[in-house]
């Protein structure tokens, strides 16, 4: 089994590479001259990242998360921002990106990170938020898709 340092590198990593596949996605777009869809694609994981870090803001100030003896979970939260935006823009990969998640989920669980209730509670609240945004932002993205 790889220790504790290992895995928490393996950790450090899943988020800023989402990020950078993100970034690719969007660039590509940009690249091919698909401007409306680049602006949908942008808006939404801009507003995405908003919330997350938003809600992070928001518990740090009002302690929301804590008063549950709980603590809201930045990691899942941006998580579930890229992942849903990657499943929305690269469809034909999603049971790699939903797996990818779960693996992510299970090594914070192992590595200490959350409880299952941070998680849980936080993912439950930013998939309110996120996920009637996220049909929004790209319900009419699809026709430019092609």
């Amino acid at each position: 089994m790889l220790d504790y340092e290992t895995l928490d590198s393996i950790a450090d990593i899943y988020l800023p590479l989402l990020g950078a596949i993100s970034l690719t996605v969007t660039t590509i777009t940009g690249i091919t001259g698909r401007w409306q869809l680049l602006g949908i694609q942008a808006g939404a994981l801009l507003t995405g990242l908003l919330i997350a870090y938003g809600l992070m803001f928001i518990d740090d100030y009002f302690r929301l998360w804590p008063l549950m003896d709980l603590d809201y979970s930045t990691h899942t939260a941006v998580a579930l921002v890229l992942i849903t935006f990657l499943i929305i823009t690269l469809k034909q990969y999603v049971l790699f990106w939903i797996s990818s998640l779960v693996l992510y989920i299970l090594l914070m669980l192992y590595q200490g990170y959350h409880t299952l209730a941070d998680i849980t509670t936080t993912a439950f609240v930013i998939g309110l938020i996120v996920l009637p945004g996220a049909l929004l932002f790209f319900r009419g993205s699809l026709k430019y898709d092609e």
